[in-house]
């Protein structure tokens, strides 16, 4: 008997936030001297390695706390060694990032780095329905400049996520046992369920639970529907399931 061999065919993207982790922690420093340069020396290594390329995330920490100077000086290192940068565009802290972040902010690093930079599922919302020509209007700018970049999408309207993500900077700081101890405390919870009402770059309501294993009979249920059931808010509710789950949500 003849029995065909499939290959299994992966890329690996060396994840900006693992990088981040090993030098830093889960902390809001910024990567700058020695760990910058032993940052660059691990993404140098992994390219090396086999990696493809290096990837940063819209809006997960600790990636989020970083500034268009470090991925700069990180996508050299990835130029160099031939890869791809693969952005997911940022949507937060503006403030520290070119042109307020998103696409403009990516193809700032392409242009100082040199490296060939591919949008990952660069889509349209609710919010930016048919306007699609506005949305890659820079996209198509820099390809006729000399930009390399290219983009892919997903064609359904949805996406998947952890619930920890999002929750803001101060209180993801330190990690897991100290978000945990700020979920905890009663003078800490007011102020995060009115951000995560008011200030969430994405409203609550849609979110659909997949995984909650100590509550499994929310599994498939709203968050809406969840806190009816709970008799609360959206946010206080997605603040008790994180605490009860230990942000397995």
């Amino acid at each position: 008997h003849y029995h065909r061999k499939v290959a299994v065919n992966i890329a690996c993207l060396i994840p900006h936030g693992a990088i981040r982790l090993e030098v830093l922690g889960l902390r809001d420093l910024p990567l700058r001297g020695e760990s910058l340069q032993a940052a660059r020396e691990m993404v140098q290594q992994e390219m090396e390695q086999g990696a493809v390329g290096f990837s940063t995330g819209a809006t997960y920490y600790p990636g989020y706390w970083a500034d268009t100077r470090e991925l700069v000086e990180l996508c050299k290192a990835v130029h160099e060694t031939g890869g791809v940068y693969v952005n997911e565009p940022r949507v937060g802290t503006p403030e520290r990032a070119f042109g307020g972040g998103g696409i403009l902010e990516a193809l700032e690093i392409a242009r100082q780095s040199a490296v060939r930079v591919h949008f990952a599922h660069l889509r349209t919302t609710e919010q930016t329905a048919g306007q699609v020509q506005k949305l890659t209007a820079p996209i198509d700018r820099a390809q006729q400049q000399g930009v390399d970049c290219s983009m892919d999408i997903y064609p359904y309207p949805s996406g998947s996520s952890i619930a920890v993500s999002f929750l803001p900077g101060e209180i993801q700081e330190g990690g897991p046992d100290e978000i945990l101890e700020r979920l905890a405390d009663p003078r800490r919870r007011q102020s995060l369920q009115n951000y995560l009402e008011t200030r969430l770059f994405a409203p609550l309501e849609p979110v659909v639970f997949s995984y909650l294993p100590r509550n499994p009979h929310l599994e498939g249920k709203s968050l809406t529907e969840a806190a009816r059931l709970r008799g609360t808010s959206a946010a206080q509710t997605l603040c008790d399931l994180l605490l009860e789950e230990e942000l397995k949500v």
